[in-house]
């Protein structure tokens, strides 16, 4: 519709908007369209993001993704260093008997 208006229909709009609202508010009126118009569509940009980011992962796989919190340790720090020591020991000995079994 708005293809079928021609400049000279465009100027007599505008005289009319300049009557109605005088020159002192339509710099006012400008900003304020610009802002609704840039609000528009931030929140239409929004709001795809939202739809493909749904679309994209079922609600399975959103919460698997969510990070756990980590619990609490109540072990002194002595028992700690005695269980790292001890998980070490034993990957040294499973490394040396899988080399064991490569070898032979």
């Amino acid at each position: 519709m708005l293809g079928r208006l021609g400049t000279t229909e465009l100027l007599i709009i505008l005289g009319i908007i300049l009557v109605i609202f005088g020159p002192s508010k339509l710099p006012e009126i400008g900003k304020s369209l610009g802002r609704g118009i840039r609000e528009f569509k931030t929140a239409t940009k929004d709001l795809k993001d939202s739809i493909n980011i749904e679309e994209d992962e079922p609600a399975g796989e959103q919460q698997a993704k969510a990070p756990k919190k980590p619990e609490p340790v109540e072990s002194s720090s002595q028992e700690t260093t005695q269980e790292t020591t001890q998980e070490t020991t034993q990957e040294s000995q499973q490394s040396s008997t899988e080399k064991e079994q490569t070898t032979s």
